[in-house]
């Protein structure tokens, strides 16, 4: 995969939440008007953060339909992805854990709401469509007008790194020809640093990762929206990559930008 030497992006952080609906519209203003900042953006090594939502719409799309990825396939209305310099995750946790009780002791948390899946992942780099594509440390600055994740499971250990270098070398490359993808960033999971102090952590939100071993996370950055997308380059998506003999999808998910600031999507969310 492409991989510039030169850019700071090392890690990605995955928050993936389901807001009660009682309580949407101050867990929604809580999110991005506090806690993407304070208890992420201001600590070492986090340099961009970008927020995506599924209406109902997009969550009808998901599949498989028997995903273990959520623990249930129309959860997860939004997601916060966070990038990490290089090299910066001890250092950045270290901090995090103690300015996440420093918040919850001022009061200045929100419980409205479930964690689905927070996931920790190493940089493993990415698969432009053209030279000139978006770098990838400014992904989530860009104003694309979609993402798609998907999880991918690899057909056994061994084959985790056949599966990479096939994507890298044929499938990505062939699939982003002429195509709305910009670029294709992959990611591979692993676990949180462990606390270093007695902190109230989010009950489950640095739980041990079981995918760590076969696990695989793609970003594709779409020009377009997803659902314009959806039926010519994901719909088959998993067919191709079952094909390879390599792996699965485990879960292939389309999500909008939200645009900050305001409520938009806020009344789609289950309808």
């Amino acid at each position: 995969m492409i991989d510039d030497p030169h850019v700071g992006l090392g890690h990605l952080m995955i928050a993936i939440a389901e807001p009660h609906k009682e309580g949407l519209e101050a867990y929604h203003r809580w999110f991005e008007r506090e806690h993407m900042y304070s208890a992420v953006l201001v600590g070492p090594g986090a340099f961009a953060a970008e927020r995506y939502v599924a209406p109902q719409a997009l969550k009808s799309l998901r599949y498989p339909k028997d995903s273990e990825v959520f623990p249930k396939l129309d959860a997860g209305s939004f997601v916060a992805l966070y990038d990490l310099v290089e090299g910066s995750v001890e250092e950045h946790f270290a901090w995090s854990y103690a300015q996440t009780a420093r918040l919850d002791a001022a009061g200045r948390t929100n419980r409205d709401r479930d964690l689905v899946l927070t996931w920790l992942c190493d940089y493993r780099g990415r698969v432009a469509r053209d030279a000139d594509s978006v770098p990838p440390e400014i992904a989530l600055d860009h104003p694309y007008r979609g993402l798609v994740m998907v999880w991918l499971e690899a057909r056994d250990e061994d084959a985790t790194r056949p599966l990479e270098e096939w994507l890298e070398s044929e499938y990505l490359p062939r699939s982003l020809v002429a195509s709305p993808i910009d670029q294709v960033q992959l990611f591979a999971p692993r676990d949180f640093p462990e606390p270093t102090e007695d902190v109230p952590l989010t009950p489950g939100s640095i739980a041990p990762n079981p995918w760590k071993a076969r696990g695989r996370l793609l970003l594709y950055f779409l020009d377009q929206a997803p659902q314009s997308a959806w039926s010519t380059h994901f719909a088959k998506l998993g067919d191709a990559i079952s094909a390879s003999g390599l792996g699965r999808v485990a879960l292939a998910a389309p999500f909008l930008p939200t645009r900050r600031g305001t409520r938009d999507h806020l009344d789609t969310l289950w309808s």
